[in-house]
């Protein structure tokens, strides 16, 4: 399903923070996009779904504006998700992280919040 291009290995972590009506393998998708728009350098993507049979409906959009967060000692680019669902409104929140040798990557805020986009 996904198709990324990329040099070399590039090894990172992903952080969740939802109270979501969806099921796990609906979010594992969201999460996903998330993070091939972190690859992409992408500031807005619209979703809907299921991507799997007899889940719920929902549409939304992935956004960010390029900012790093911190959890812990941990930092990454922060996105956030605002969802309909069939049972109401969800919003989850995904920390993107990518490990030392990527670090330059997020230098500079993330290419000035890629480049203001």
């Amino acid at each position: 399903m996904f198709d990324f291009y990329c040099e070399g290995i590039r090894f990172g972590l992903a952080f969740l923070k939802t109270a979501s009506h969806l099921p796990y393998e609906e979010i594992d998708e969201i999460v996903r996009e998330a993070i091939s728009m972190y690859i992409e350098e992408k500031s807005e993507l619209e979703i809907e779904g299921p991507f799997y049979k007899d889940n719920l409906g929902y549409e939304g959009m992935i956004h960010t504006r390029g900012e790093i967060r911190i959890l812990g000692d941990i930092s990454g680019i922060h996105f956030w998700v605002e969802l309909d669902t069939d049972k109401g409104r969800d919003d989850l929140e995904i920390l993107v992280h990518e490990f030392p040798e990527s670090l330059e990557r997020q230098s500079v805020s993330r290419r000035l919040a890629y480049s203001k986009s």
